[in-house]
C-alpha cells in the first residue's frame, strides 16, 4: 500500500531488498569463516633476536658493548649487523632480544627526539627521559599482551653526569653503574667483578668486556667473536666500528686431541689420543 500511495515501483523496491540481504550474507559468512586467533601475536616468540649488552660506566663516561650477531633460531643468519643507535648528542641505546621490536621502539624514540627539535625550546631530553619513556612504552604494550620481546640498554652523558638504564619487555626500570642483559649476565658477572671498575679509563674497561665477550663467544650459541662498542662521554655519542676478537680456544683438553679416562690395575688414570 505504501508504494502505491508513494509511486516507487515495486519491482525496483524488490531488487534493492534482495541486494542489501546479499550483502548482509557477504557480510555474515566473512565474519564466520575468518580466523580471529592469530590478531596481535606478532611478537610473542621472537624470531630474528640478539645476543647480550652490557654496558659500564668508566673514568670520563659510559661504554656500551655488543657482538653484531643476530640469530634466526640457533642459526646465525645475519653476521654484521649494529645493534646500537645514537639517539641524540648525549645518549644511545643497545638492545638485545627481537631486532624488529628495537627497529619499531628506535621509529617511536626518533619521533620523540624529532618533536623536541621542533619545539625550539632549548629544554633537551636527558638520558633517564628516554628510559622513562621506553619503561612506559614496553608496560603499555606487555599490559596488551603483544610485548616488544626486548631487553634494552641506555646510556648517556650529560652535565658530568654518566647514566646507565636497563627497560625489560615487562616494562621494568632499573638505573645502575653496570648492567648486563642475556647470558652475560651469567658468564660475565665474575669477570666484572674481579676486574672492572668503574674509575678505570676507557681503554681498561675495554680490555675487560673483550674478555666478557670471549667467554660468551666459547660458551654461547647465540654469541660470535666480532663486537662493537659506543662510547658516551663528553665529546659526544661515538659507535665505533666493529672489532673481531680471538676467543681462547688451545685448552689441553680441545686442541687436537682427546682424552679418553679408563681404568687401570693401578689406579685412575688418563690415556690422550692424538687425533693429528
Amino acid at each position: 500500500r505504501c508504494v502505491q500511495e508513494t509511486g516507487i515501483n515495486a519491482e525496483y523496491m524488490g531488487i534493492q531488498y534482495q541486494n542489501l540481504l546479499n550483502m548482509l550474507k557477504i557480510v555474515s559468512d566473512t565474519r564466520t569463516n575468518f580466523d580471529f586467533s592469530q590478531d596481535n601475536k606478532r611478537t610473542l616468540d621472537p624470531i630474528v633476536t640478539g645476543g647480550s649488552v652490557i654496558g659500564l660506566y668508566f673514568k670520563d663516561g659510559v661504554i656500551l658493548a655488543s657482538d653484531t650477531l643476530l640469530s634466526y633460531g640457533s642459526m646465525a643468519k645475519f653476521r654484521d649487523v649494529r645493534r646500537a643507535e645514537k639517539i641524540n648528542d648525549t645518549t644511545a641505546i643497545a638492545s638485545s632480544g627481537e631486532y624488529s621490536d628495537f627497529q619499531e621502539v628506535m621509529r617511536k624514540i626518533n619521533n620523540m627526539h624529532q618533536e623536541e627539535l621542533n619545539a625550539n625550546d632549548n629544554i633537551k631530553f636527558s638520558p633517564s627521559d628516554y628510559t622513562n619513556y621506553l619503561a612506559r612504552l614496553c608496560y603499555f604494550k606487555r599490559n596488551k599482551g603483544n610485548p616488544y620481546y626486548m631487553v634494552s640498554v641506555i646510556g648517556g652523558y650529560q652535565n658530568g653526569q654518566r647514566y646507565l638504564g636497563y627497560v625489560d619487555l615487562h616494562g621494568t626500570h632499573l638505573e645502575d653503574t653496570h648492567i648486563v642483559t642475556g647470558f652475560a649476565t651469567y658468564f660475565c658477572k665474575p669477570l666484572l667483578w674481579n676486574y672492572w671498575k668503574e674509575d678505570q679509563d676507557e681503554q681498561q674497561v675495554k680490555r675487560v668486556l673483550i674478555e666478557c665477550f670471549k667467554v660468551l663467544a666459547a660458551k654461547q650459541t647465540t654469541a660470535q667473536a666480532r663486537i662493537q662498542f659506543t662510547v658516551i662521554d663528553k665529546n659526544g655519542v661515538r659507535i665505533e666500528e666493529a672489532q673481531d676478537i680471538l676467543p681462547k680456544w688451545d685448552f689441553k683438553f680441545t686442541l687436537n686431541r682427546a682424552c679418553l679416562l679408563y681404568t687401570s690395575d693401578a689406579a685412575d688414570d688418563l690415556l690422550c689420543v692424538d687425533l693429528g
